[in-house]
């Protein structure tokens, strides 16, 4: 009992820190979007909104790597000699990705000239994007192991700073007239500071290049079936929440992709609402896993706050749509309103979904990752076919969310899947 009032008190604390710390990170977030949106015109704002939905989709695998990083260190924390091995995990795991960029320059050299028709960009926008996928995954890594130090104040106060260098560097660039190109200079400016940052703030806290010859570990979990099930679930899951921007780009003509642009960006607030959550209770599940602490209650707390976040927070979009795109994006967005009115609905049953996947994956149930993996083709069949009616990504989304909740709650009254 005193284990579990303990635990709660530490989530709470945490979750506050967090959440103070997701406010500013998300309304700066979002200022980065309201300054570029502003500068650029809406045809070169929806061009790099679906540059940055496609670098998020390639990126996917970094959630999954997060989550595994934050699993194992926190698992290493619990145990004798724990700093050294968690030196020891890190130094590797550095190792891993001096040879993952040398495996990235191969792809991209590939890929180049099929990449650059399709999506109309230059060679230097090109390695841009390159530059910017491969610290997204080297920043992914440092976060699941600040995550796993529960350095909650670090995680807030980082991101924070990080996103107001997005918005300067931005405004920079634009201003000087470098446009879509300024936008992706300025990420990958801030995604290399980032990555220094972090390494420093993690050296510190580990010395992470300390000599230890007593201490050795072998990474055989990433031989682990479970680790496969955790990268499936984690880019199913991002193909599903950031692709409807690629899907209307490709299926959809180009002035309804400057319309859907806006509205997508704008209604993920209520997706995005429940991460501080999500932050704070995915090392703790994972300690009360290893403790053996049943916390079934926090996980019902989590969805249900999340679901009335992002209830509230559509509710404000479908009577106030005008109002926010006017005063938010300009007047020249107004034809995004009628579709923010609804897609805030849309996002809403990923939002629990995306609580469901950390507390399960903490719990080595991983079993609804080939669920939502199905799912990954049906929403690019429904968008390929219904790609005429004016709402159909919103009510795709919708679609796609409930019918996924619906199936596992009955693998669940079913005794398919334990929670």
């Amino acid at each position: 009992m005193i284990k579990k009032i303990n635990f709660y008190k530490k989530i709470i604390l945490n979750s506050g820190i967090v959440l103070v710390g997701i406010l500013f990170t998300g309304f700066f977030g979002y200022i980065f979007h309201i300054v570029i949106a502003r500068l650029l015109s809406q045809s070169d704002y929806a061009d790099i909104i679906t540059l940055l939905s496609l670098i998020t989709i390639i990126c996917a695998p970094t959630g999954a790597l997060a989550m595994i990083i934050c699993k194992e260190v926190s698992a290493l924390l619990t145990k004798k000699n724990s700093q050294s091995l968690v030196r020891v995990f890190s130094l590797k795991i550095y190792k891993f990705f001096i040879f993952f960029l040398f495996f990235l320059l191969a792809i991209s050299f590939i890929a180049k000239d099929r990449f650059l028709s399709i999506f109309d960009i230059t060679i230097f926008e090109y390695f841009l994007i390159i530059n910017l996928i491969f610290f997204n995954y080297v920043n992914f890594f440092q976060v699941g192991l600040i995550q796993a130090f529960e350095k909650f104040k670090l995680y807030s106060i980082s991101f924070t700073i990080f996103n107001i260098l997005k918005i300067v560097f931005s405004f920079i660039f634009i201003y000087l007239g470098y446009n879509t190109t300024g936008v992706l200079l300025s990420l990958s400016l801030v995604s290399i500071i980032a990555t220094i940052f972090n390494f420093f703030f993690i050296n510190l806290e580990i010395n992470i290049f300390k000599y230890q010859k007593l201490v050795s570990l072998d990474l055989n979990f990433f031989k682990n079936k479970n680790i496969l099930n955790i990268i499936v679930a984690n880019v199913s899951f991002i193909i599903i929440t950031q692709g409807d921007i690629l899907m209307v780009k490709f299926f959809f003509d180009k002035s309804y992709l400057d319309a859907y642009s806006p509205a997508s960006v704008l209604s993920k607030l209520v997706l995005y609402a429940p991460s501080a959550l999500v932050t704070t209770l995915f090392p703790l599940f994972i300690k009360s896993f290893e403790n053996n602490i049943k916390i079934k209650n926090a996980l019902f707390f989590g969805i249900s706050l999340t679901f009335l976040s992002g209830l509230c927070i559509s509710i404000i979009f479908y009577f106030f749509s005008d109002l926010i795109i006017s005063k938010i994006l300009g007047q020249h967005y107004l034809n995004s309103s009628n579709l923010l009115k609804f897609a805030g609905f849309g996002f809403i049953p990923f939002s629990i979904i995306y609580i469901l996947e950390h507390y399960l994956i903490s719990r080595n149930t991983v079993f609804f990752a080939y669920l939502l993996l199905i799912f990954v083709p049906v929403q690019l069949f429904l968008y390929s076919y219904f790609n005429t009616f004016y709402f159909s990504p919103i009510i795709i989304n919708i679609f796609i969310g409930c019918l996924f909740l619906f199936i596992f709650v009955l693998l669940i009254k079913l005794r398919k899947l334990k929670i």
